[in-house]
């Protein structure tokens, strides 16, 4: 509840390695029967979590894009893989996050083979399936890590084009007014010229001093 990108990133910085499982498709490996149990779980009688389980699936999954379907992901997680996760990673002395379907896994050591192949036998006994090769991702000591967007190398931090993307929407918002900045109405030519002049700033500039140079 109330969890940031910022506070599932930030228990791993500082650690050496770094791997990254992906799960492939998430949302509509998330079937009717396991929506109602998790509102079960949660306290609804049966009829009324059949009643929601219809509100929030469609085609007898979750769907993506679905302004609850996170939410739901989230609980299903929780209820259906985190003490699993949590048993092979506390015993190794990893630290671990889950955000959605991106899970991270973390050491100041290397992460075993073996406890990582257990760890993904361990989510897919609740029915999802993991990208073992294309998207799992292991990270070791000279490797930028990011984990929900956000680097854990020594500190948290955003990457560049975060920064620079921030900066560029900051002054089409005190130049172009907020409306502006809504419908992305500005040039092409304006655009990369504003991009240009950003790109030579490593940190974005404080929105005060954009409202007073413009």
């Amino acid at each position: 509840k109330d969890k940031s990108i910022k506070d599932n990133a930030s228990p791993h910085v500082g650690n050496s390695y770094l791997t990254k499982i992906d799960v492939k498709n998430f949302f509509p490996s998330i079937k009717k029967k396991d929506i109602k149990k998790i509102f079960i779980k949660v306290g609804c009688s049966p009829a009324v979590a059949n009643v929601l389980t219809r509100i929030v699936s469609f085609d007898k999954h979750i769907p993506q894009g679905y302004p609850t379907s996170s939410a739901i992901g989230n609980l299903f997680m929780a209820m259906f893989c985190y003490l699993k996760i949590k048993g092979i990673c506390s015993k190794n002395h990893y630290v671990f996050s889950i955000w959605v379907y991106d899970i991270a896994i973390s050491s100041k050591t290397p992460i075993s083979e073996v406890y990582l192949q257990e760890t993904i036998r361990a989510i897919e006994s609740s029915g999802l399936k993991v990208h073992r090769r294309r998207k799992l991702k292991r990270l070791g000591p000279s490797k930028r890590k990011l984990v929900t967007g956000i680097i854990t190398n020594e500190k948290l931090n955003l990457p560049k084009k975060w920064i620079r993307e921030l900066d560029l929407k900051l002054h089409l918002a005190y130049t172009n007014g907020l409306a502006d900045l809504a419908t992305g109405r500005c040039s092409e030519k304006y655009e990369k010229s504003v991009k240009k002049s950003l790109s030579k700033n490593r940190k974005p500039r404080p929105p005060e001093q954009w409202a007073k140079d413009h």
